[in-house]
């Protein structure tokens, strides 16, 4: 609950953040946080700490996927919107399945740990992808 409740405020914050240190560094901010969050899951001992943890999580989370969204479907006409959404859940769909896929197999292999020190790596890799121009003359 708390996750989702940090995450759903920080997608309303995203437009302001998204205006003052723009698309790249609201990806960057929100991936750092995740990162740190999921880095700090296997060392957390109390409830409490776990709690605040996941407002952290879940705010990075929530500023990662409003703008990954938005500019999924920035650049495409109106008419084809919809499409462009759809692409952008099914590509969303198949993490969904391996992730939990391969965090098993991980998990199993080396430790329960190794899962979250992965995906903080994964978050931190997701903030520097940010800044790369993919896209000619962006």
């Amino acid at each position: 609950m708390l996750a989702l409740g940090a995450g759903a405020i920080a997608s309303l914050g995203t437009i302001y953040m998204i205006g003052r240190i723009g698309n790249s560094g609201t990806v960057l901010v929100g991936s750092l946080l995740q990162s740190f969050a999921l880095f700090a899951i296997p060392s957390t001992e109390s409830v409490f700490l776990l709690e605040v943890v996941q407002v952290f999580n879940g705010a990075g989370r929530g500023m990662v996927w409003t703008t990954l969204l938005a500019l999924s479907i920035r650049d495409v006409a109106p008419e084809e919107r919809a499409t462009a959404m759809g692409v952008f859940q099914a590509i969303f769909a198949i993490g969904m399945l391996a992730g939990p896929l391969v965090s098993g197999v991980l998990a199993d292999s080396l430790s329960l740990a190794s899962v979250f020190y992965v995906s903080a790596a994964l978050s931190l890799v997701v903030g520097g992808m940010s800044f790369l121009r993919i896209v000619p003359g962006r």
